[in-house]
């Protein structure tokens, strides 16, 4: 690897990099934020996270889990700031065997204390929550797997996307 300040580029081997090249890839990502930035505050695009994945776990009795198999990915904010008057909202599609969702928006900081209530998802279905921000704050959705009554421990997919949009 070499790097030469006075010229402005840097070698990684074969792969050359030019500041002017740098500069071109920063624009563009300035861009593509200020873009998204503008859909988002116009609510074209509200969406600002999503997560999906395979959750199972091995119960031991009606209420313990003593180990878990879990394959989640997640893209986007989890945190984000919704100003008040914004509308919160996730939209999610679960596929349960056993167990169940438990789902909540916090407020950011601290314990992360459900604002809203907790949503207990217990059937395969789709639904979204949404509630209206009533202070401008950092907030966080919470997905978590739950064991629900009558099972011993939990086994299910989901998928997850939020976000805002100003209120209707």
């Amino acid at each position: 690897m070499s790097m030469n300040l006075h010229s402005g580029s840097l070698s990684l081997g074969e792969i050359r990099l030019s500041g002017r090249f740098g500069g071109i890839v920063g624009a563009l990502a300035l861009l593509a934020l200020v873009l998204w930035a503008a859909v988002y505050v116009t609510g074209i695009f509200p969406w600002t996270g999503r997560e999906g994945g395979t959750l199972r776990s091995i119960g031991a009795g009606k209420i313990s889990v003593i180990g878990n198999q879990n394959r989640t990915n997640a893209m986007g904010f989890k945190t984000f700031y919704y100003l008040q008057g914004q509308e919160a909202m996730l939209h999610y599609k679960a596929d349960i065997k056993a167990g169940g969702l438990r789902i909540y928006l916090a407020q950011g900081g601290g314990l992360r204390q459900p604002v809203f209530g907790t949503v207990n998802v217990d059937k395969s279905g789709e639904a979204e929550l949404s509630y209206a921000i009533l202070q401008s704050s950092f907030y966080r959705w919470s997905i978590s797997p739950t064991v629900t009554r009558g099972s011993k421990g939990y086994d299910l997919s989901y998928t997850a996307s939020w976000g805002a949009r100003p209120a209707r």
